[in-house]
């Protein structure tokens, strides 16, 4: 089992001596991630044959990175040669890499595949089960409901889709883009299951992720962009910010002393 506290203190000493960026949207999803890998694990085991896993955000690769680090699916030296010249490790991950069957990335594409994989393997009697991790800056993207509408209408109960609902994007905050007061109802006249939970509540994602439905799940996890640094919860800087010495200390710190 993956511990999120470890993917956490991984990830802000990687982007530290790597200095790169991103840190901010890889702690945001670091308990759903883990969540995602320790409900595999624990149901049939870690084989691509039963689940597929889609980054959809893929820029914050560097939590899967740090996962498959943990999972001994990588070495520690590939871990640290994140966003170096010809690494797999790209900021967004590889499709050369574990688990890493599509370049996420580009807005509601990464869902669209995933959907895609789902609807084929319904078709075709296979029972592999699909997640998908999605931010909800993907919300903007028109193909996202369109997929929506899709899984929908072919009842893809084997699609989960995890949203990332963190409420800011790389330059503002979301609803200052484009507003959407009721994600739920949203999804739910479009043919979908969903539930809401506090997404740095592990418990709490594993259990939804384990539920059972007729239907496509979506799971509205409300996450902090940063989560676990003070400096970082909810600052849109780090979206790109590297840290310093100094800022790289503290959060560590703060790391730390988490229960």
């Amino acid at each position: 089992m993956i511990d999120s506290k470890v993917i956490k203190e991984k990830i802000l000493h990687v982007a530290f001596q790597t200095n790169k960026g991103h840190i901010g949207s890889a702690l945001s999803i670091s308990d759903l991630i883990t969540s995602a890998f320790n409900v595999m694990e624990a149901k049939n085991g870690l084989n691509e044959e039963n689940y597929s896993l889609t980054l959809s955000k893929g820029h914050a690769a560097l939590a899967l990175y740090c996962c498959l680090k943990e999972l001994n699916l990588i070495s520690e030296e590939q871990l640290y040669s994140y966003e170096s010249d010809d690494s797999l490790l790209g900021t967004h991950p590889d499709p050369a890499l574990p688990w890493v069957k599509f370049i996420g990335g580009s807005l509601g594409q990464g869902i669209s595949f995933a959907a895609g994989a789902a609807l084929s393997d319904k078709i075709s009697n296979n029972s592999r089960q699909h997640y998908v991790i999605l931010s909800d800056s993907e919300l903007n993207a028109g193909v996202t409901w369109e997929i929506a509408t899709i899984a929908g209408t072919h009842k893809l109960n084997n699609l989960i889709v995890i949203l990332d609902s963190n409420k800011q994007q790389a330059l503002n905050l979301t609803k200052n883009v484009l507003i959407y007061e009721d994600i739920a109802s949203s999804f739910k006249v479009l043919g979908w299951e969903v539930s809401e939970v506090d997404g740095h509540d592990e418990t709490k994602v594993q259990e939804s992720l384990k539920t059972q439905s007729e239907k496509p799940h979506l799971i509205i996890a409300n996450t902090k962009f940063g989560s676990g640094i003070s400096f970082m919860e909810g600052n849109i800087a780090w979206h790109y910010l590297p840290l310093s010495q100094e800022l790289y200390e503290k959060a560590k710190s703060e790391i730390e002393s988490m229960n």
